[in-house]
């Protein structure tokens, strides 16, 4: 079995008294794109300076390709460790141009082999023509594939990015992920990339690593985390959730929705059941059958690939509003009622106290 390309073991750092990582713990396999996904202030910079040298643990382990970089006895500078850095601002160097600024990491190179290999990793990101531009006659995506370039060209065998299309336009934030995730794949690094953005986790990530306080809250594949998450938490942070009250009941959850699964848990235990607006099916009057929960909208709004119903459910004591998810351009008018459905594979049940 071959070398993890970066292992942090327990891992952690204080900051007076905000406990920045504690006890994390990560491993990433070459050629393998872990995302580390969670809320401002979770401490998914911070692993990520760990791994790069920037920052000194209180305690815990990191292993680069094997080899212990930093413990309590050893601490290897950033630049012995063949991991390139990919800051959220991209950092280069106003004085120098495109090209001197992607050739600045190659001076293991004999000289004359500095600028060509510079000159090659441009034409990669599709930057070939701008060599003897300067930063700040680029725009934000130019400046970004001349990051990446610099980032690349020592080939790696670790890439660390953080946030690296938070400052684009969404359109051309689409175009640098595809693009970005093409080049690390074709250059065999395994790559680390920090992001709050759930929908770029998956798209990017092979494996998410899901953080809050400090802490991994749950890691597996964008299947695992979208449709198995362990607790409200990991639910709520891949979009939208309703929220409604429920009881286990002969087996069954019993909710103002009707009875959505079954269960093991013991009579009378009161949950939360979780449920994803796509996950709410809205049936036709003429399609009801008898005891089928009712709604009727309170709005509607056209959201591009979808469209977004606010509705109430009726018939209940005290009234609850969801929302449901449908695709294309289906707007019923304000108070149009309909009967509701629902996709028990985008529900999830916590025992009350689980989400309290």
């Amino acid at each position: 079995m071959p070398e993890a390309a970066l292992e942090l073991a327990n891992v952690r750092l204080t900051y007076k008294n905000f406990v920045a990582l504690d006890g994390m713990s990560l491993r990433l396999e070459p050629g393998e794109v872990v995302c580390l996904l969670g809320p401002s202030g979770c401490g998914k910079t911070t692993s990520l300076r760990m791994a790069a040298g920037l920052e000194q643990p209180e305690s815990g382990e990191v292993r680069i390709d094997g080899k212990v970089v930093t413990d309590q006895k050893t601490f290897l500078p950033p630049e012995k460790r063949n991991v390139a850095f990919m800051f959220q601002d991209y950092a280069l160097f106003p004085h120098l141009t495109v090209l001197k600024n992607v050739a600045f990491g190659l001076k293991a190179l004999p000289k004359a082999e500095r600028l060509p290999a510079a000159r090659a990793a441009l034409k990669r990101v599709s930057m070939d023509g701008y060599e003897e531009h300067y930063p700040h006659m680029l725009s934000g995506g130019q400046q970004q594939r001349v990051a990446l370039a610099r980032a690349l060209v020592t080939k790696p065998k670790l890439l660390l990015l953080d946030e690296p299309f938070s400052g684009l336009d969404i359109s051309l934030r689409a175009e640098m992920r595809d693009d970005t995730l093409h080049l690390i794949k074709e250059s065999q690094a395994a790559a680390v990339l920090v992001t709050h953005d759930p929908e770029e986790a998956m798209f990017m990530g092979d494996r998410i690593v899901l953080m809050d306080k400090g802490q991994v809250v749950q890691e597996g594949t964008p299947q695992e985390l979208y449709f198995n998450p362990k607790n409200p938490f990991a639910a709520s942070f891949f979009g939208e959730i309703n929220m409604v009250p429920g009881e286990a009941k002969d087996g069954e959850i019993i909710t103002p929705l009707g009875a959505i699964r079954s269960t093991e848990l013991p009579d009378n235990t009161e949950v939360d059941v979780l449920i994803r607006p796509e996950a709410i099916h809205l049936c036709p009057c003429d399609t009801l059958f008898e005891g089928m929960p009712m709604a009727e909208v309170e709005t509607s709004r056209l959201l591009g690939k979808s469209s977004l119903m606010h509705l109430t459910l009726l018939d209940e004591e005290h009234p609850i509003h969801i929302h449901a998810r449908v695709q294309g351009n289906f707007l019923p008018e304000i108070g149009e009622k309909f009967g509701l459905g629902v996709n028990n594979e985008l529900t999830f049940v916590f025992e009350r106290s689980a989400t309290t």
